[in-house]
């Protein structure tokens, strides 16, 4: 039989491989514990994403910071709870699709805030656009198992513009799509842009059009393009050494400008 002086030899072993060679307090949690015996679990962030933060178990001092200062919420233990370094583990890796694997496979995916404790009263408890943001979306059974996600259509590069996975390539957003044809795309769009613009105005005009005429045309062209087309024209001429409008670069002082004269 192990004597006491066994036992707590024992039990500090245990603690120092679960805890690190940290204090534990009164309650018996890590006051805060080495990284590598650090736990995971999940939190709802103010904005109604879903993430991972400290277990009070192994960091008391980083969960009431999470709690206190930057106002999460901590979700059930449910959803997922592992170790760093965990043979397996998925949660403390970077990548926020398999970040939330615990978390949808526990029920998170279609779990709903039904009393309002997390934010609106009834919904998803992971919520929709972050599905999105993090193109899960994509995978056939999260897009059957979440209704709220069935309104939305990803834009397909119109250029033609391959995936990784050898398919054609998709925006979750236009602001993301617009981005990528200024700068993938830059004077391909700049020409069609230029060239329907002109079309369109010339179209309008007269046979014989004067100097001034033509100067309006112009001004009208450029009236008519659309943001996402004056940028792919900016980038163009960028790149090609054409000047640009607006100089590149801050003013130099009036003080600076008089000396260089």
């Amino acid at each position: 039989m192990s004597t006491e002086t066994e036992t707590d030899a024992l039990a500090k072993k245990a603690l120092f491989s679960l805890f690190g060679d940290r204090p534990v307090t009164l309650d018996g949690t890590a006051a805060h514990s080495s990284k590598d015996s650090a736990l995971f679990r999940y939190w709802k962030k103010p904005d109604g994403y879903v993430t991972i933060g400290p277990d009070h178990r192994t960091d008391s001092h980083g969960y009431i910071r999470y709690e206190q200062i930057k106002r999460y919420k901590p979700l059930p233990l449910t959803y997922g709870v592992e170790m760093y370094n965990q043979a397996g583990g998925t949660m403390h890796v970077g990548k926020g699709w398999l970040m939330l694997r615990n978390f949808t496979e526990n029920g998170g995916l279609t779990a709903k805030d039904e009393a309002g404790d997390f934010g609106e009263k009834g919904a998803y408890l992971l919520p929709r656009q972050q599905l999105i943001d993090l193109h899960m979306h994509r995978d056939k059974n999260i897009w059957a198992a979440r209704p709220d996600l069935w309104d939305h259509k990803d834009i397909e590069c119109s250029f033609g513009c391959i995936a990784d996975t050898g398919e054609i390539r998709y925006f979750t957003s236009k602001a993301a799509y617009d981005q990528h044809c200024v700068s993938q795309h830059a004077e391909t769009q700049a020409s069609k842009a230029v060239g329907t613009a002109i079309a369109d105005v010339m179209g309008k005009s007269q046979p014989g059009t004067s100097p001034e005429a033509i100067a309006a045309i112009v001004a009208a062209v450029l009236a008519a393009l659309e943001p996402r087309q004056q940028a792919a024209i900016a980038a163009t001429s960028l790149s090609t050494g054409t000047p640009t409008k607006r100089p590149v670069g801050r003013p130099r002082k009036p003080t600076a400008a008089k000396a260089a004269a």
